[in-house]
């Protein structure tokens, strides 16, 4: 719901979209290094009993929130705390339960294996104790700089490049002024890029190992785990980024922004329970829909209003009347041009600050390459949807910070 670290964490946590959680950027002002943390999913489970634990990448500027030698920060509603002060993938410090941990440039450091395995010691430990366990594990990887573990380089060295028609888009006259004011992509640029996703991909593959496992290596992933446990029918196991990623799409690197591909991470869920069979649903669900989701199922109410809505009925199939849309809203694309959209999945209506409009149907227009705002076709659903913005957040555009 808003397509940055901070921010999209900040959503998962409470349920609640960036205009109400107060987080809006990654660093100061209103960034996630203020995020408010007296009211969490992880504090909503841990008071009926659940185990907690946060495993890897916490909220941008965690390192912040204390100075040496003051005991590191943790925050409220966590059993086990396994963060990464800055995150890394080498050399970086793990915040053990207040103690904060070096970790090195050996093999054995590599970010992502630590944390696989540190989860796997947590899941077994709340099994054993016979206590139900909540198990954020957050993985660095494939954030830059893009690094894969030493038995992953070279993998995906003859990969084709990254070239869908809206890569360095040559007209965005349809596009808001910010879009408009920025150069094509400059060969280097793109160069930088491609090795840049080369080596996300490879980087990945660790992952692909912590989740599922891999033999050659003698790994045993999460999934794994789980089923060697006993506990797979009665868990519940969300795959997500916290935001989706940009390589040259319409002249853009990273992230922030209301396109498609920024604005839709990976999301899998696994729930033999609820979920039997593997299926496709196009509901509409989102990060904000975390938080309630999980608390439904561990039998809390959560005592703050959460904007998100839990998915159980959803993963069942006796879901009726789910959402038909839903708000994205960034604050730094760049600041100045901070904007609010609404959509159902296939179109999608933008408002961006100060004045630019963009309208799409991805039926027609799947890359976004023309904005269908100003066609007169278009000027009732536009006004509907327009509608529909400030109903969600009626105080736009007055309410940014």
């Amino acid at each position: 719901t808003t397509p940055l670290c901070g921010p999209s964490r900040a959503s998962i946590l409470t349920g609640q979209y960036s205009n109400h959680h107060g987080v809006y950027r990654n660093a100061s002002p209103f960034g996630a290094n203020e995020f408010v943390e007296t009211s969490t999913v992880a504090l909503w489970l841990q008071s009926v009993g659940y185990r907690t634990a946060l495993f890897g990448k916490y909220m941008n500027g965690y390192d912040t929130r204390w100075t040496t030698p003051s005991t590191p920060h943790i925050p409220p509603g966590w059993t086990t705390w396994s963060a990464m002060k800055s995150p890394g993938y080498y050399d970086y410090f793990l915040v053990e339960n207040g103690v904060a941990v070096k970790y090195n440039a050996a093999p054995s450091d590599y970010g992502t294996d630590v944390l696989r395995e540190r989860a796997k010691t947590f899941m077994q430990g709340s099994v054993a104790a016979g206590q139900p366990f909540f198990a954020w594990v957050g993985f660095y990887a494939p954030h830059a700089p893009f690094t894969p573990a030493p038995r992953h380089i070279g993998l995906f060295a003859n990969i084709a490049p990254w070239r869908p028609a809206s890569f360095n888009e040559a007209d965005v006259s349809d596009k808001p002024a910010w879009v408009q004011a920025w150069n094509s992509m400059p060969a280097a640029l793109i160069a930088s890029d491609d090795k840049d996703r080369m080596d996300a991909l490879e980087s990945l593959l660790a992952v692909d190992e912590a989740i599922g496992g891999e033999p050659q290596y003698g790994i045993t992933g999460l999934l794994e785990e789980v089923s060697n446990l006993g506990i797979e029918r009665d868990t519940i196991v969300i795959y997500m980024g916290d935001n989706g990623y940009a390589w040259g799409e319409h002249r853009m690197t990273q992230k922030t922004r209301v396109y498609e591909e920024q604005i839709r991470p990976p999301f899998m869920v696994k729930y033999p329970r609820l979920v039997p069979q593997p299926r496709v649903d196009k509901s509409i669900v989102a990060n904000i829909d975390i938080a309630p989701t999980l608390s439904e199922l561990a039998g809390v109410t959560p005592p703050d209003p959460v904007d998100g809505r839990s998915f159980v009925r959803v993963l069942d199939g006796t879901e009726s009347a789910w959402r038909t849309h839903i708000l994205i809203q960034g604050y730094n694309s760049p600041v100045g041009s901070e904007y609010a959209a609404v959509t159902d999945g296939v179109r999608k209506y933008v408002e961006c600050e100060p004045g630019d409009r963009e309208y799409y149907d991805l039926t027609i227009d799947p890359l976004e390459m023309d904005s269908a705002h100003n066609a007169p076709q278009n000027a009732t659903i536009t006004a509907t949807m327009a509608g529909q913005l400030r109903k969600i957040r009626p105080t736009w555009p007055a309410d940014v910070p």
